[in-house]
Parts: C-alpha cells; sequence; structure tokens
C-alpha cells in the first residue's frame, strides 16, 4: 500500500487562469527554441553525415531532372538546364501568344512592328517566325500542337486527332473561341491565327505597351486557352505516359524516404527539448517545476493533496507531449522545408496529418483549461493533478531564511 504524503502545497489556492496561461506558453516555446537548437547542433550534423541519407538526396535530385526532361519532352512545359526546373506555364504561353501574333500577321499580310526605344521599327516576319513552319511535318512548331497532335499518339497516350479534332476540342475555335479567327477559318485544315481586329488588339498590347481593355482581355483569354490545353494535356501525361509514370513513382520513393529522415530528425530533436523542458529542469528545480512555474512560483499538487507521484507526472506529460507534438511544426517552418511534411512518414500515414491530430488535442486541452473551474489542462485532468500558486508560500520561506540567519 502506498503511503499518502501530504503536499507541501496542499493549502495553496488554484493557480489563476491568466498566469496558469503564460506559463503554458513559456514552456511550449521554451521546448520548441531547445528543439531548434538540439537540431541545430546534433541532429542536422549527423543527419547531413549519414551516407545513406546522402543517397537518397542525390538519387531524389536525379530522378527529378529526368522526370523533368521527360515533361520537356511533350513540350507542354520548357525545361530549363541552367535552373534545372521547368519555366512557368504563363511565361511559355506568352512565347505561344507571340508566334500566334506574328503567324496572324504573316497569313494577313500586314506590317508587323515592335516597339524599339519608344520606336514603332518595323520587323519582317518569316514563315520559320510563324506555327505555320511545322504544320505539315512531324514536329509542329507551336507547343500545343506539337502535343496533342504528334507526341500523344506517338507514344502511346491518345489515339490519334486530326488538325479539325485539336482546333475543336483543344481551342474550341468553332464554339466558343469562334469570334478569334476569321469567317473562313477551316477547322479542319487551317493553323490557329486570329482575325485582323484581333491580332492588332493585341500587338498594341503586346509590342507597343498601349493598356487598352480590349488587347489586355485578349491577351489574358489566349493565356487561358493556353493553359487550359497544357493542362488537358498534363492529365493524359500523369495518367497515360509509362515513363513519367515510373519516373514519378521513382522521384516519389527517393524523396520520400529523404523526408522520412528528416522528419524523424525533427521528432528525436522535439522529444530531447520536450525532456529537457519537462524532465532536466523540473529534476534541477525540485517538485517537479518547469522554467515557467518557477519563474512564476507555481507547483503541482495531487487532486487529494498528496505530493504528485512518478505516476501522476508520467501521465501528465505523456498527455502533453500529445497535444504539443504540434511544436515539431515550427521546425521545417523555420527551416524553409515544409514540403518534406507532406510525405508519408508510418504507412500512409503523413507527419501534417500527426501534427493536425495533435493540434486539435491542443485545442481541446486549451478549451478544457479555459471551462475548468479548477483551471486544469487536459494532462492534469488526466494525470488527477492541478496547478496552484505558491507565492505566498516561498515568501514566508524566504522571511523565514532571513530570521533566522538573524
Amino acid at each position: 500500500m502506498i503511503k499518502k504524503v501530504l503536499s507541501d502545497y496542499a493549502d495553496r489556492k488554484n493557480a489563476r487562469k491568466g498566469r496558469r496561461f503564460v506559463v503554458l506558453l513559456i514552456d511550449f516555446f521554451t521546448t520548441v527554441i531547445f528543439s531548434f537548437l538540439i537540431f541545430g547542433v546534433l541532429s542536422y550534423p549527423i543527419l547531413s553525415n549519414l551516407s545513406f541519407v546522402e543517397e537518397y538526396s542525390s538519387n531524389a535530385t536525379k530522378q527529378g531532372e529526368e522526370l523533368y526532361l521527360l515533361v520537356g519532352s511533350t513540350r507542354l512545359q520548357t525545361y530549363d538546364k541552367e535552373s534545372s526546373s521547368l519555366v512557368k506555364v504563363e511565361e511559355d504561353g506568352k512565347n505561344y501568344i507571340t508566334s500566334l501574333l506574328k503567324t496572324s500577321f504573316f497569313k494577313s499580310g500586314e506590317d508587323y512592328y515592335e516597339l524599339v526605344d519608344n520606336k514603332k521599327v518595323k520587323k519582317e516576319i518569316s514563315e520559320s517566325d510563324t506555327f505555320l513552319s511545322g504544320k505539315d511535318n512531324d514536329s509542329p512548331k507551336d507547343n500545343l500542337s506539337y502535343y496533342f497532335l504528334s507526341f500523344s499518339s506517338e507514344n502511346g497516350i491518345h489515339e490519334v486527332r486530326t488538325r479539325k479534332d485539336f482546333n475543336s476540342s483543344i481551342l474550341k475555335l468553332d464554339s466558343e473561341n469562334k469570334d478569334l479567327v476569321t469567317a473562313d477559318f477551316d477547322i479542319s485544315q487551317d493553323v490557329f491565327y486570329l482575325n485582323s481586329k484581333n491580332s492588332n488588339d493585341l500587338i498594341s498590347y503586346l509590342n507597343y505597351g498601349e493598356t487598352g481593355k480590349s488587347g489586355e482581355t485578349l491577351y489574358n483569354r489566349l493565356l487561358d486557352i493556353y493553359a487550359g490545353g497544357v493542362n488537358v494535356g498534363i492529365k493524359e501525361v500523369e495518367t497515360s505516359y509509362q515513363p513519367y509514370k515510373d519516373a514519378l513513382a521513382l522521384l516519389q520513393q527517393y524523396s520520400g524516404s529523404y523526408a522520412r529522415c528528416f522528419d524523424v530528425a525533427f521528432i528525436l530533436s522535439y522529444l530531447i527539448g520536450f525532456l529537457i523542458v519537462y524532465l532536466v529542469f523540473p529534476l534541477c528545480f525540485k517538485n517537479g517545476k518547469t522554467i515557467g512555474y518557477k519563474f512564476f512560483s507555481m507547483a503541482l499538487v495531487r487532486n487529494d493533496l498528496d505530493k504528485p507521484r512518478f505516476v501522476n507526472y508520467l501521465i501528465k506529460y505523456l498527455v502533453l507531449f500529445v497535444a504539443e507534438f504540434c511544436g515539431v511544426f515550427f521546425l521545417p517552418l523555420f527551416l524553409g522545408r515544409l514540403n518534406l511534411m507532406s510525405f508519408s512518414l508510418i504507412g500512409s500515414v503523413t507527419m501534417f496529418q500527426l501534427l493536425f491530430f495533435s493540434l486539435m488535442i491542443a485545442l481541446v486541452s486549451l478549451v478544457f483549461f479555459f471551462v475548468s473551474k479548477d483551471n486544469q489542462t487536459l494532462s492534469e485532468f488526466a494525470s488527477l493533478t492541478y496547478t496552484v500558486d505558491i507565492t505566498e508560500h516561498e515568501d514566508r520561506l524566504e522571511e523565514g531564511k532571513t530570521i533566522f540567519g538573524e
């Protein structure tokens, strides 16, 4: 039978909510700070020197580049070798619209001008500058035509499309975008080009810098058409292009392994930080006091007014760790590595999901704290303890020491 030992603070009043809440914040963010220190001084140096972590990183980088090259080969997005990344769809779209504009002026035979040093300078357009240069060969000049009329069928992504299929289903030049082309535009044969009005509105905005509403609206509309076509193509590639699917699976495998190494390091760093705050400091300060408890003169008491036992502290800190586990989020956040949290950690469970679960527990604990008449947190409720204010108690001890010293 366990002998009951009345707590020295059994007659103390419950700590007030405001002061207690500040203590909770101090201990939580002290844990986060120590976690950063542990990760920077210990976890990351060890992680960086592990050969298998370096291998995961190297393989992920190589596989990512291979995946980008595959995407670049479709011409739905351009691969920039210098930056080892894909050019934004908006940038490719601007190049597409510029070529469309030249195609339109070449077809109409009108003079084409560009703004140079605030002066309109006439520029000669050759067929090689337009979409027309690739009309009758296996490599159409514009990116959309290349993918939908050549690449997709050659690589078994989609059955053969005709020019009519492309103009109708992707560009919709016989329906909602019919007003962009001339009345005699042949949907089954002609390469996309704008009618005279649209060509002049677009060149005023794109080449002359005029911000008239019609030109800007037309540009954004064409950009949407281009982006829409790219999105259709990307979905086809993701679902039906086997080399891309294989490369993506390998990239996810290497990236997932690399991310898990960091996730484990984040967790261990936070665990060590948690133990420093809730184990090392309480052992130094006695009576289970954390930094917050020590600074604000508070102590933990059992519900039956006994001194808390090991099992009380164990239950309290286990529940508290679950609730405060969401603090791990701050490590990748300030390191700019939040992407590492989206990979599976245990089975199909990701770090984000674990952190979200912890956050929900933390919110429940916070609500419980504010509605509890004894100002208990969820961890204190589970461990059958509560927090008391011992300011007057410690003041009396100090007074006693002073009198005794005299």
